[in-house]
C-alpha cells in the first residue's frame, strides 16, 4: 500500500472535510460556542506571539515534509505529559487530558506518514497514546452507557487515531479493530434520534464531533477497498449537509 503523506490527505471526505471547515458550513455557531472559539483563539494568538520571541521560525512550504525541529518538540510534550500535563490540562477543561494525548498521537501519525526514518517511533508513540485515551483516566469524563460506548466525541477521536496506527502499521490485527469500532459508529449513528449526529454527553449534541469517525471509515475503505461504509459515508454527508444547510437558514 502507497502511504498517503497526509492523514486527513489520504481519503476525500478528508479533503472535502477541509474544503468544509475553510467554508464554515459544518454546524451553526451558537453565542457561547463563539465566545468560548473567540478565547481559545485569543490565547493561541497570545501563545504564538510569545513563542516567537524565544523560537526560530520553522515553517516550510513542503507539507509533505516533517517540520524542522518537529521531532523534538514532541519529546518535550511527551515529557510533559510523563510529568502529569494531561492532568493539569484535565483542570481546565473537560477534554483536558484526553486532548492533550491524542492530539500528540496524531502529531506522530503525520510524520510517521512523512518520513520512513521517524516510522516505528511513530507507531511506538502512537500505540502509547492509544493506551492511554483508552485507560479509565482517558475515558473518566465520558458517559459509558452512551452509543457506541463513551459517546460521539470520545469513540470519533479513538477511531480517527486507530485509522492512523492503520496508515502507518498495515496491521491485520489493527485493521480488524478499527472495522469493529468503525461497523459500532455505525450502527449507534444510524440508530441515533439526531442522526445524523450523535451525543456526546447526555443530550448534548456537537455535530463538529462527528467527522473524525467518519474519516476512519474513509480510511478503511482506502486502505481496503472493499467499500464497506462508501454508501453510509454518503448518506451520512448528504444528510449532514441538508440539516446544516436548514439550521444556517433558519
Amino acid at each position: 500500500m502507497l502511504k498517503p503523506k497526509r492523514f486527513l490527505g489520504s481519503t476525500q471526505f478528508g479533503r472535502q472535510l477541509g474544503l468544509q471547515v475553510l467554508k464554515r458550513r459544518l454546524i451553526p455557531l451558537s453565542i457561547a460556542t463563539v465566545l468560548r472559539c473567540g478565547v481559545v483563539v485569543l490565547v493561541l494568538v497570545l501563545v504564538w506571539m510569545n513563542t516567537g520571541l524565544y523560537l526560530t521560525p520553522t515553517t516550510q512550504p513542503d507539507f509533505d515534509e516533517v517540520p524542522r525541529n518537529a521531532v523534538s518538540h514532541l519529546a518535550w510534550m511527551k515529557q510533559a505529559l510523563n510529568d502529569g500535563a494531561a492532568e493539569d490540562m484535565q483542570q481546565l477543561f473537560p477534554e483536558g487530558f484526553f486532548f492533550s494525548h491524542i492530539l500528540y498521537g496524531l502529531a506522530w501519525v503525520e510524520i510517521g506518514l512523512r518520513s520512513t526514518e521517524h516510522r516505528d517511533e511513530a507507531v511506538r508513540e502512537a500505540l502509547w497514546t492509544l493506551s492511554h485515551i483508552e485507560s479509565d483516566p482517558g475515558k473518566a469524563i465520558f458517559p459509558p452507557e452512551l452509543p457506541p460506548g463513551y459517546g460521539m466525541f470520545y469513540s470519533g477521536w479513538r477511531n480517527h487515531l486507530q485509522a492512523g496506527i492503520v496508515l502507518l502499521t498495515e496491521d491485520q490485527s489493527e485493521l480488524a479493530r478499527l472495522r469493529t469500532q468503525c461497523d459500532a459508529l455505525v450502527e449507534a449513528l444510524t440508530s441515533s434520534t439526531a442522526w445524523p449526529w450523535l451525543a456526546s454527553y447526555p443530550n448534548l449534541v456537537w455535530p463538529c464531533d462527528a467527522p473524525p469517525g467518519i474519516h476512519a471509515m474513509c480510511v478503511y475503505d482506502e486502505v481496503t477497498r472493499e467499500g464497506r461504509y462508501s454508501d453510509f459515508v454518503e448518506r451520512w454527508i448528504v444528510t449532514g449537509r441538508f440539516k446544516s444547510s436548514h439550521l444556517w437558514a433558519v
